[in-house]
């Protein structure tokens, strides 16, 4: 998508990427269970990434409305393990936001568990 106009020299051009993150679909009305490690996580905010299993990506993430916050821990206790080369897995309730073309562009994390890993 291109826009120009006549009497002016700058043009703005978007690729397929900005349009898919422009042409958002609401969140899945259902929850799915994934796996993963948060990579970033903002304790202040509540957002953060996280490593998909399932998707084999970062993917930005929030706390959906109904996450418990006793189980926050256990977000930074996953962040944590992934800077320091410990068990970090976690099994993840949530809802998925897409992108137009049904691409993942961030979760709401719903619930979170621990998997416990061998080391």
């Amino acid at each position: 998508m291109q826009f120009q106009f006549p009497l002016v020299r700058l043009h703005t051009s978007f690729d397929q990427d900005t349009q898919d993150w422009v042409n958002t679909r609401n969140e899945m009305p259902y929850e799915d269970i994934i796996t993963g490690n948060v990579t970033r996580f903002n304790s202040i905010t509540r957002n953060g990434r996280i490593y998909v299993d399932q998707l084999q990506k970062v993917v930005p993430f929030k706390l959906d409305v109904d996450f418990p916050i006793v189980t926050v821990g256990l977000l930074t206790w996953s962040l944590h393990g992934s800077n320091t080369d410990l068990p970090k897995k976690l099994e993840l309730k949530a809802r998925h936001v897409r992108s137009a073309h049904g691409l993942t562009k961030r979760i709401l994390l719903a619930e979170c568990k621990r998997i416990e890993e061998d080391l």
